[in-house]
């Protein structure tokens, strides 16, 4: 331990309190040996991301300064502090802007956050996260303090070769058939939610792309929308557009915000506050008529999330977090989102799934507000790392499966398939993107909310006649064909 570590773990009496209880902590666990001592100091002394809960009794956002006076001294152990790089974001807000229109929020259900209040990110160290909890429920009555875990795309790092290319994708999806039906993306946004994207890759492969940067957003100090490195997100941008060629694109490079392809839950929100502000606009003032949204990322270990089972800070299976309300609060307000569904099927699991392949559906991945989406080849074959339902909030999730691990955009060099159910989101938010160009959003007109669109696509998919829902396929395979008829339902 460092001696700057050791300093801030002596109160301002001089006693050795915090470090005892920590040792008592460790010594909990079993731990015998030096080495196994010194192991486990690195991990439970990092600190644990968590957001604040401010009521919306707040004449204005909230600050670093007014969080910590509101935190009265004994709920505050030494090792809290406000992260005051992060601005304090509203649920029901869009970006300072507006609050989410009162027809919006009208249907939360009992137990969620008011979407008036704010919320602000902080650390506290993992073995002071339950005085802190605990003390601050006492103090406002209510939970206050959720869990900020980590979330990492769906990308599989698998050696199988790519089968097919997106030709066949898109032959499979009845690509083709939808421009005949004028449905290609025009008028539409997609953002994808992800590692930024590169504009090069994607021009120099052959694709005409619409970006628009303006409405697009970075992290602080990360670069301009569309010139980031090749990678996920290129790759995630490419497969949008197998269906949605038309689509104007949005850069929300959230999963750059650490340096790395790791982000926090906190990073979305930001991103989805930015997106809600514009999407509670009124008609006519809103930028495009519809707005999809591609999620390819998720939590891939229940041990990410610090709080345990049953616990009403948790993200993992509650839906009262402030970042589930928010998905629903955007999706009420028309944006139609679209989740992986992981990477942690029972076949042939991710690493970072530590074989768990039981309940891997987690947090907004498995939302009753969003499209989650399984993989399957190009031949119809599901892909072992797809994961399988129930989800933790919504069961039958996965609501579809649709292609993955074909040859496409290349962007983790020549020959690398577009994988994971990373590429399987993007292929499906085309899909919903090229409907909407023919039948978008309108707040006047139920059949055409996003929740009608997830269940269209749920009646209209490609499975065995009488076959439910399915914990491996969900309602069936995405397609295009009977699309038709769309004008009848949307």
């Amino acid at each position: 331990m460092s001696p700057a570590r050791n300093q801030m773990d002596i109160d301002s009496q001089g006693s050795y309190d915090i470090l005892a209880r920590r040792r008592r902590y460790l010594g909990n666990l079993g731990l015998n040996s030096l080495a196994d001592w010194q192991r486990r100091v690195n991990e439970v002394m990092a600190d644990v991301s968590v957001l604040i809960l401010q009521p919306s009794a707040a004449a204005a956002p909230p600050t670093s300064a007014s969080i910590m006076a509101a935190t009265p001294a004994p709920a505050r152990p030494a090792s809290f502090r406000v992260d005051t790089a992060f601005p304090a974001v509203q649920i029901g807000g869009g970006a300072g802007r507006r609050p989410a229109p009162a027809a919006l929020t009208a249907t939360l259900p009992t137990g969620t956050p008011d979407p008036a209040s704010f919320v602000v990110r902080a650390t506290v160290d993992e073995t002071d996260l339950d005085d802190l909890d605990n003390a601050l429920k006492s103090q406002h009555g209510e939970q206050v303090v959720f869990s900020d875990p980590r979330v990492e795309p769906a990308q599989t790092c698998g050696g199988d070769p790519p089968v097919g290319h997106d030709g066949d994708v898109r032959a499979r999806l009845g690509a083709d058939r939808l421009r005949e039906l004028g449905l290609d993306g025009r008028g539409v946004a997609v953002a994808v939610m992800d590692t930024g994207i590169n504009l090069q890759h994607l021009t120099a492969r052959g694709r005409a792309v619409r970006l628009d940067r303006h409405l697009s957003w970075t992290p602080n100090g990360l670069p301009t929308p569309g010139a980031y490195a090749v990678g996920h997100g290129t790759m995630c941008a490419w497969d949008v557009l197998l269906a949605a060629p038309e689509a104007t694109l949005l850069d929300f490079a959230l999963l750059q915000s650490t340096g790395g392809i790791t982000a926090l839950l906190s990073d979305a929100l930001r991103g989805y506050n930015e997106l809600l502000g514009w999407m509670s606009l009124p008609n006519g003032e809103r930028p495009y008529h519809s707005l999809v949204v591609s999620n390819s990322w998720a939590m891939f270990q229940d041990s990410w999330d610090p709080f345990p089972p049953g616990h009403s800070g948790r993200y993992i299976d509650n839906a009262n977090h402030p970042f589930n309300v928010l998905v629903g609060t955007l999706s009420q307000a028309g944006a139609d989102i679209v989740f992986c569904a992981g990477n942690c099927g029972p076949v042939c699991p991710d690493g970072r799934c530590q074989g768990d392949s039981t309940g891997t559906i987690r947090g907004a991945n498995s939302s009753d507000d969003v499209l989650c989406v399984g993989g399957v080849d190009v031949n119809g074959a599901l892909v072992g790392y797809s994961s399988q339902g129930p989800g933790r909030i919504g069961q039958q999730k996965p609501d579809l499966v649709t292609c993955t691990h074909f040859l496409g955009s290349e962007s983790f060099g020549a020959g690398t398939p577009d994988s994971g159910t990373s590429a399987a989101c993007p292929v499906a938010a085309g899909v919903v993107a090229a409907l909407r160009s023919a039948f978008p959003f309108d707040p006047g007109n139920p059949t055409r909310s996003p929740a009608n669109m997830r269940n269209y696509l749920r009646q209209h998919a490609v499975r065995a006649p009488g076959q439910p829902w399915a914990a491996d396929m969900g309602f069936g395979e995405l397609s295009s064909f009977e699309f038709d008829n769309a004008g009848q339902h949307l």
